[in-house]
């Protein structure tokens, strides 16, 4: 999975976060953790964010949580999706996750 696709989740996290006046402290602490410096590394995009963890994220900071699927055309990004959804499983390696990701993109090129 590409770093840039969890970059640009960051930055619309840490976005919305100082939009909303909102502290890493205060969201960490909403995510269940003792330090901001798990949501400051998920802004850097250098700890990858689950399902799970961005809905929590888009219900402390009380915003849609298609915020952070869509396209700049507001439709949603069936690719961002399922990478959030592979984050989540912890019984996958990193490797089978872009396997799966992989298999994915072989099919869609398939029905073409």
């Amino acid at each position: 999975m590409k770093n840039n696709f969890y970059q640009n989740v960051g930055s619309k996290i840490k976005s919305l976060r100082q939009e909303k006046k909102v502290s890493q402290r205060y969201l960490a602490e909403a995510l269940g953790k003792n330090s901001s410096t798990y949501i400051n590394l998920i802004e850097s995009g250098k700890r990858k964010v689950g399902l799970e963890k961005l809905i929590q994220i888009s219900e402390a900071l009380k915003v849609d949580f298609n915020v952070f699927i869509e396209k700049e055309d507001h439709q949603l990004d069936a690719e961002a999706l399922l990478k959030l959804a592979l984050n989540s499983q912890d019984g996958l390696s990193q490797r089978q996750r872009e396997m799966i990701i992989e298999m994915v993109h072989f099919f869609k090129q398939k029905d073409r």
